[in-house]
């Protein structure tokens, strides 16, 4: 099975058939509201007089009233909740203890809801602790139960290379620069929807971070008016994390088909043997068998009872097999898989076949894969069910 495979929105493939403008949304979302005067001061200029639509309010840091303050007088802007467990190189809480993670998560939120009277937009983390093992389920959960868009959830994507300094500690003005946002925006922005993540603000004397001057030249790009020109050029509609549902439901880009993914009911083991071993032998009603012989080695998958004797084995491995047949000539439906589960830190043994592929995890990360698959939209079903 080749990995030429693709998932579209149907608005989308519509648009390009049919020749009507590309849809193409950005939210720019700036980070960290709350965390100093000086950054809320920043954040809300690039929202009055630039390019910010949203952003994510810390709700246990200095200046977290100063920023409800100010975004009571900001109906436009869309305000999120930017769960911090950290501050900089702080741990905050024992947040590799899933339970006290839980907890803390929930106790934000609800102080997110007593600060302003409703519920955040969006949901999202200070130095994206969300994205950790420990973290994640909780963080699905609750924006599942709450209706809430989670960073890196589709159906939008997250893009965070608007940042001055991609070496730690080191500032490059060219990374936050005019000239880099426009690349951005002219070469890396396709149909869909989009988050940029940025961190506009002023320096604050009473504030310490190692993202701090940075933010002031974010600032200075964000609120320059050529900026507009280009996204007009380009087609990209400006939106909020609350206009979110409202064009999801114009344009379907919410409702791109997800392919059931059945969890079999095994485990299997991956086993390696010399390439002139006489294997495979005949394994009648074995749920999944792949035999690969290439160079010098000869590759099995078959379920644990089944490890041929003297092979190089690793047990303990759970397949999620994607229930439909696919044409040969799609693109990006393997890839999409892998992706989600890259970003909660899954390895993967891949496996096709001429009508589908086949995914196997370690059994111990079978329960965040299946998380992980399901929050991006997929089906999951067990064949124990």
């Amino acid at each position: 099975m080749t990995e030429n495979r693709v998932l579209r929105s149907p608005s989308v493939a519509a648009a390009k058939g049919s020749g009507q403008p590309v849809r193409r949304y950005v939210i720019f979302n700036a980070d960290d509201f709350g965390y100093s005067r000086g950054i809320n001061r920043g954040i809300v200029e690039a929202h009055r007089n630039g390019l910010v639509t949203s952003t994510s309010l810390m709700v246990n840091t200095p200046a977290t009233e100063d920023a409800v303050t100010q975004a009571r007088e900001l109906p436009e802007l869309s305000v999120g909740l930017h769960v911090n467990f950290t501050n900089e190189a702080q741990r905050l809480i024992d947040f590799y203890d899933r339970q006290v993670a839980r907890d803390e998560l929930r106790r934000q939120l609800d102080r997110f809801v007593a600060l302003l009277g409703r519920l955040p937009t969006h949901l999202d983390s200070h130095q994206h602790v969300h994205r950790l093992r420990e973290c994640l389920a909780a963080f699905q959960e609750l924006a599942a139960e709450l209706g809430l868009h989670l960073r890196d959830a589709p159906p939008v994507r997250y893009k965070g290379g608007f940042y001055a300094q991609w070496e730690y500690g080191v500032t490059d003005p060219s990374k936050v620069s005019v000239e880099a946002l426009e690349r951005i925006l002219r070469s890396e922005i396709e149909d869909g929807l989009y988050e940029m993540c940025v961190h506009p603000g002023y320096v604050d004397p009473e504030f310490e971070s190692v993202y701090h001057a940075d933010r002031e030249l974010e600032l200075l790009t964000l609120t320059r008016p050529r900026l507009r020109t280009v996204l007009a050029e380009q087609g990209i509609r400006l939106i909020g994390y609350r206009d979110l549902g409202r064009v999801l439901a114009e344009t379907g880009m919410g409702t791109t088909p997800r392919f059931l993914i059945e969890e079999l009911p095994e485990s299997y083991a991956v086993c390696r043997l010399p390439a002139d071993d006489p294997w495979p032998k005949v394994a009648p009603g074995a749920t999944l068998l792949s035999v690969t012989r290439v160079g010098d080695e000869l590759s099995i998958v078959c379920p644990e009872s089944l490890a041929p004797p003297g092979a190089r084995v690793e047990r303990g491995w759970r397949c999620l097999r994607l229930h439909a047949v696919l044409d040969l000539s799609l693109v990006g439906v393997l890839a999409d898989l892998t992706a989600q589960l890259a970003r909660v830190g899954i390895s993967v043994f891949v496996l096709s076949t001429h009508d589908t592929d086949l995914i196997l995890v370690r059994a111990v990360d079978l329960v965040r894969a299946v998380a992980a698959l399901r929050a991006a939209g997929y089906e999951m079903h067990s064949a124990s069910q």
